[in-house]
């Protein structure tokens, strides 16, 4: 049990969130190539900050896919407005760079400061919400962790309680006993060995187990 919750705090939540902030620091580059390509007062530049954006769209969009693995039924609502919005922006900025190319900076302009912008600032929300859940997630791990250990921690106490007091059970009715039995076989042996056995002395009996037969069975 605190192997499971612990990897669902590693695997799952923590994992969750680290890739949220990389879906979102990829979505803030792709944006910003956007805008630069508008900005962009050459050819080649322009052309580079294409490639660029194709990159990393390819990236984020290989993110995206593997993120929804991490995705609850109560998030997947939350997680296809994410994608829906990332397309939207993907879209816009297609356009961005087509009237960039034709110099139609103003069109451009208006692109990004309307239908980007509201994209971007949709998709920072989604994962604004995803993180959360994702962080509320991990501390309800937590709390069972948390839970288990207090429950193994009684476990243990009484465990040793248990060893304890098998041990004094050992020790009175099983230890001691032997003892005494075998230290007055011992007196009588040692005596009739030293010439002065006295066939009159008696094992002493304090129990009714095995070690009782023995002793009887002497005396």
């Amino acid at each position: 049990t605190v192997n499971s919750n612990a990897a669902d705090i590693t695997d799952n939540c923590m994992m969750s969130v680290s890739d949220l902030g990389e879906i979102k620091n990829d979505i803030q580059v792709i944006h910003t190539l956007g805008l630069s390509h508008i900005i962009a007062t050459d050819l080649n530049t322009m052309i580079s900050v294409v490639g660029e954006i194709n990159d990393n769209q390819e990236e984020l969009e290989k993110k995206l896919d593997e993120y929804k693995k991490y995705v609850q039924n109560d998030d997947m609502d939350t997680y296809n407005s994410l994608v829906s919005n990332y397309n939207t922006m993907k879209y816009e900025l297609g356009n961005i760079m087509a009237y960039s190319a034709l110099g139609k900076n103003e069109e451009a302009y208006a692109i990004a400061n309307g239908v980007v912008s509201d994209s971007s600032t949709a998709i920072q929300k989604d994962i604004e919400v995803l993180s959360t859940h994702a962080n509320d997630t991990a501390s309800e791990a937590r709390e069972r962790l948390t839970s288990v250990y207090v429950s193994n921690g009684i476990v243990i106490i009484i465990s040793v309680i248990l060893i304890i007091v098998a041990i004094y059970c050992v020790m009175k009715y099983v230890i001691k006993p032997i003892i005494a039995t075998n230290k007055d076989i011992r007196d009588i042996i040692d005596g009739i060995d030293n010439g002065e056995g006295d066939l009159t002395k008696r094992v002493r009996v304090i129990s009714n187990d095995e070690i009782a037969d023995l002793g009887n069975g002497i005396n």
